[in-house]
């Protein structure tokens, strides 16, 4: 579980199976953080472009609208992401590609253990999430 720093911390959702998106939101409610979900890639970019910012991005690699190299290259471009917890179903290599192109704070392969999710997530209170597209390493 979160410690008291964690809690409140604000998770963007983005997974196109709604059983799935209820289910990773009531986990990560249970364990203090607030959630939002999208069910699309534009629903993404929408919640990354409103008011209220998520502080990390739990994003299913392959979503019904866009997914594997394209969803990547739509989540590059975008820059100023929040720090990504990547989750998909796809074969660990596949996974493991799209998480070094969104420099992800994590990596899970479905089905995996809620306490992986819950562990990674600390982490995203002190990661800065992808570097800008163009931006000079620092």
């Amino acid at each position: 579980m979160p410690n008291a720093r964690d809690e409140g911390i604000r998770v963007l959702i983005v997974e196109d199976d709604e059983d799935s998106a209820e289910a990773l939101a009531f986990a990560l409610q249970r364990a203090g953080y607030r959630t939002a979900t999208a069910s699309s890639s534009v629903g993404a970019l929408c919640a990354l472009r409103g008011p209220e910012r998520p502080a990390v991005m739990l994003l299913d690699l392959n979503l019904a609208d866009l997914g594997g190299p394209a969803l990547v290259d739509v989540f590059k471009t975008e820059g100023n992401l929040p720090p990504i917890v990547l989750i998909s179903a796809a074969p660990p290599h596949v996974i493991r590609a799209a998480a070094e192109a969104l420099h992800a704070l994590a990596a899970l392969r479905k089905p995996f253990p809620v306490q992986a999710l819950l562990d990674a997530l600390p982490a995203a209170r002190t990661t800065p999430g992808p570097p800008r597209p163009g931006a000079r390493p620092g």
